[in-house]
């Protein structure tokens, strides 16, 4: 049995008891103590998924098939399937996509170059500098050419 050491919650005794409960009578004060089980905390996984309309933008990971993953784009919430060949990892999509940034969240995008990771510095083809959130941030792979609507999402 795997056991642990809790403090009742009524006459704070200490109490031995199977970490398998959930309940736990105090043999002091005969009260029934609720168990917390602990939950284990999944740290999400971020990753730049490609949009239908061919750019890839910041996403965590909500599930994972043999073909696709769904995932919930940091930008505006919105949960989708993508294809697994159009997911790139944090660093791999740092390496190999071209940035546009979200000017200071007006909804216009504008290439760009990271400057710096931590804290996140975009540097924009224009001359202007901002600290950006990763939300801010989409790219794409040199060679692809986005969609037409690409400003009108």
């Amino acid at each position: 049995m795997n056991r642990e050491k809790m403090t009742c919650q009524y006459c704070t005794a200490e109490i031995d008891y199977d970490k398998s409960k959930t309940e736990v009578i105090c043999p002091y004060c005969d009260s029934t103590n609720h168990v917390q089980q602990k939950q284990e905390v999944i740290e999400p996984i971020l990753l730049f998924a490609k949009r239908r309309q061919g750019y890839y933008y910041p996403a965590t990971v909500v599930h994972v098939t043999e073909e696709e993953v769904t995932v919930r784009f940091l930008d505006d919430g919105k949960v989708d399937q993508v294809d697994l060949l159009h997911v790139l990892f944090l660093e791999d999509g740092f390496k190999r996509l071209n940035f546009q940034g979200n000017w200071k969240f007006h909804g216009i995008y504008y290439n760009g170059q990271i400057a710096n990771y931590n804290p996140l510095i975009m540097n924009y083809n224009d001359g202007d500098t901002e600290v950006v959130k990763i939300n801010q941030l989409r790219g794409y792979l040199t060679g692809e050419k986005p969609s037409l609507f690409q400003h009108f999402r």
